[in-house]
This record gives C-alpha cells, structure tokens and sequence, in this order.
C-alpha cells in the first residue's frame, strides 16, 4: 500500500512548481510577469488535475483494498491501477513539455541558481514519475517488479530530458551501402521472450531502412534493448519515449514522429 501510495502522491511536484512560480513573481518583475504567470497556471492545473484527483483515486482504490478486501493482485485492481497510471501520464506530459521549453529571464546570478536547482529537482522527479507510471500502465503494479523499476529510475537509468546523448553507438565515418540488421552486443529476441512482436518487426524494418538511408549500422538508429522496451511500453508520446534507455532527446527529436505513428498503426490493426 505504501508504494502504491508514494507512486500516486504529487505533492513534491506541486510543491516545485509553486517555488517556481513564487521566484519568478517576487524576482523576476516586469521581465518575468509572462513566465511567472504561466508557471501560476500550471500549479492551478497541477493541484486541480493531478493533486486533487490523486486524492480522490487513493480513496478509491484504498477502498478497493481495505474495506472490499480485494487482491492487489486481482484484474479489478489492477485495472484501477492502470488506468490511473495511464491518467497521470497525460497529466505529467503537459508539465514535462512546459518545463523543457521553460526559460526565465534572468542575469541575478543568485537567482539562476536557485531556480537551477530547484527546476533541476522538478525534473528529476518528473522523470521518476513518468518512469514508474509508464511501467505500471504497460504491466500492472507487481511490488516486486516496481520496487526493481524505482531503483532502476533513482539510479538515473531513465534518459528523459537528458541534453546530452549518450548513446554509445555513435560513430563517425562507418558508410555501408547495404546495412544489414546484424545490430548491438544486446540480448537478442526470439519468439519466446519478444512481447508484442507486431511491433517488434514494424521498428525494426524502420530502423533497416534508416540505417540503409543514413549508410549506418543499425545500432547507430536504434539499440536492440531500446527496440524490445518500446515494444514493452508502447509510449503514447515524445516525453514517455524519451524514458527509453540509450534514446534520449536528441533521438527523440530525430525519430519521435515516425516510432509514435509506427506504433499507433500497429495498435489500431491488433
């Protein structure tokens, strides 16, 4: 209960945004009054779409658990679950897409680095949020899972609104005229383990033919273990694919479009 708790609580996110919104009112001035309402309106937002709501759905599915003694592990809660995960996603993506493009006009030294830190403090969480819900809608809430999914998304291993790519396959002068999909050094796929394998060949005849495009092995497109966890997770937009391991922003940037549209017509022949 504790983590399921923690998973839907927004109250450090809210809690950023308003300091935001207060520097950007007292500091700021004239210069800031755009920015600063603006960061006024996503609190409002932030605390009657996600805070308050959140309230309302721990009393819900609280109820489901303690008073109709249902199973954590049983379809109905479950479902709850799910879509109250699926709910906050598109909430959280409002604010992650506000915060990115987010610029305050100030040279007060003092006051860039206080609104540093703490819009840096308000990304961190974003992205553990977005990590942990996107598992929780694509699997359900397994404690044992999620609780390895916290550590993963704590430790950093989530790349959502890294500047800086990191991906480890890029290269520099590889030309082939004929790229043939003999990628990286990841576990490969089979039947056996390869979830939602309609997916799985959509992306990577798309990754062929941009490899074969760019004159580039595969990997420099997209890793194997990124291929397998989109397929897992199914994202519904650029910030969630930006969680993908090894893909980050500037891919996100390059292929977003394609891998999302890739998706959707995948979904809608299932």
């Amino acid at each position: 209960m504790t983590l399921i708790s923690e998973l839907f609580d927004f109250t450090e996110l809210t809690s950023r945004i308003e300091r935001l919104a207060d520097i950007a009112t007292k500091q700021l001035g004239k210069n800031g009054a755009e920015v600063a309402e603006r960061l006024r309106e996503q609190h409002r937002n932030a605390i009657d779409k996600v805070l308050t709501v959140a309230k309302n759905f721990a009393l819900q599915y609280n109820r489901m658990l303690r008073i109709d003694c249902k199973r954590l592990d049983s379809d109905e809660v479950q479902e709850r679950l799910t879509k109250g995960a699926d709910y906050f996603l598109g909430q959280l993506d409002g604010i992650a897409s506000f915060v990115i493009a987010m610029k305050l006009p100030t040279e007060n030294k003092e006051v860039k680095k206080q609104t540093s830190t703490i819009t840096a403090e308000l990304i961190k969480i974003l992205r553990t949020k977005i990590a942990l819900l996107v598992h929780v809608r694509a699997n359900g809430f397994d404690t044992a899972e999620y609780m390895r999914q916290r550590l993963k998304a704590a430790s950093g291993d989530s790349n959502i609104y890294n500047k800086v790519e990191n991906d480890k396959g890029k290269t520099r002068g590889t030309r082939s005229r004929n790229v043939t999909d003999n990628t990286d050094a990841a576990p490969q796929m089979n039947a056996d383990n390869m979830p939602n394998p309609e997916v799985v060949a959509a992306l990577t005849e798309w990754r062929l033919q941009k490899a074969n495009e760019q004159g580039v092995p595969a990997y420099v497109i997209m890793w194997n273990k990124t291929l397998h966890e989109i397929a897992v997770m199914l994202p519904k937009n650029k910030n969630e694919l930006m969680i993908m391991k090894h893909f980050g922003m500037n891919k996100t940037n390059l292929y977003g479009d394609e891998i999302l549209e890739i998706i959707k017509k995948v979904s809608e022949k299932s």
